[in-house]
């Protein structure tokens, strides 16, 4: 247990330090990661993303582009779902 949870506190901490560079500095400024969950198999992981409401249309119609961003980033499968939350 102990491994998994490093391992994901690990993956949340990389996440939020590369996040300008992963999300790019102007979706960066609108959203944040919240959460990852992190699943097994190939579906991957469950990132919640907290997003300021007025923007979230916007970083819906890029969600694909910001999973395979976030995959080249910190491995392949870590993240295969975004859910996003206002915030």
């Amino acid at each position: 247990m102990r491994t998994a949870a490093a391992r994901r506190g690990f993956l949340e901490a990389k996440l939020r330090a590369l996040w300008s560079e992963i999300a790019g500095a102007e979706f960066a400024g609108i959203s944040s990661p919240q959460k990852l969950s992190t699943a097994r198999g190939p579906a991957g992981g469950l990132l919640r993303l907290s997003v300021d409401g007025a923007h979230a249309p916007q970083i819906q119609l890029m969600l694909p582009q910001l999973i395979e961003r976030i995959n080249a980033a910190l491995g392949p499968g870590t993240v295969g779902r975004i859910q996003l939350v206002q915030g």
